[in-house]
């Protein structure tokens, strides 16, 4: 499903990106709305049209957020560590069948300025707990009559000695100058579809 790519890394985005939107992280890392919207705009314009999944809806149960986020999930995800995030029953280790995804609201002034968030980087030799790509891949699909940017890697490295794991991310326009981002890991190439049809529920929760 992969094809052989450019190694690439990301800057500590996988451990500390849920930190970063809960706490905040001001100055030059945020950027305005209107720089967002901008980013996305020609992102989406350029990218590939990707098909969305086709799971079965009837395998999927409510969740929620802390940030306001409402989406539905496979029934055998469990919560991870009373977080935003959610891992599959039977898989605590990296073999087939392990899935774990987060997701959280993006907000442009406390977020990391607006780009792939696996995109290429160069690699430093010094850096024992980097995160490396390959074979990474961008598209856009659309829910219904809102897109999303989806990207695709293979991940090695970081602090966890990842070995090839597949990794997801969907930035998903919940309306105009909102987003929320899924990013999920997996052992097995069923994960990205898993991702991108809860992805595809995700939706500003009701008060």
């Amino acid at each position: 499903m992969f094809t052989a790519g450019k190694r690439l890394r990301i800057d500590c985005r996988w451990v500390c990106v849920v930190l970063v939107t809960l706490i905040g992280c001001r100055g030059k890392m945020g950027a305005s709305s209107k720089e967002w919207i901008a980013w996305f705009d020609a992102a989406a314009a350029t990218l590939p049209r990707w098909e969305a999944s086709q799971t079965a809806t009837s395998q999927l149960v409510p969740a929620r957020t802390p940030d306001g986020l409402a989406l539905r999930i496979n029934s055998e995800y469990v919560r991870r560590n009373e977080s935003v995030c959610w891992q599959r029953r039977e898989a605590i280790s990296a073999g087939t069948g392990w899935k774990d995804l987060c997701v959280h609201r993006v907000v442009p002034e406390a977020h990391l300025r607006p780009d792939f968030f696996l995109k290429p980087m160069a690699v430093e030799a010094r850096a024992s707990d980097q995160y490396r790509y390959e074979a990474q891949q961008a598209g856009l699909v659309m829910f219904g009559g809102r897109r999303a940017i989806v990207e695709r890697a293979l991940v090695s490295g970081g602090f966890e000695g990842e070995k090839q794991r597949r990794v997801t991310s969907v930035l998903v326009e919940v309306r105009r100058g909102e987003w929320a981002l899924l990013e999920g890991r997996a052992g097995d190439d069923q994960g990205y579809e898993e991702f991108l049809m809860a992805a595809s529920t995700i939706e500003l929760a009701k008060p």
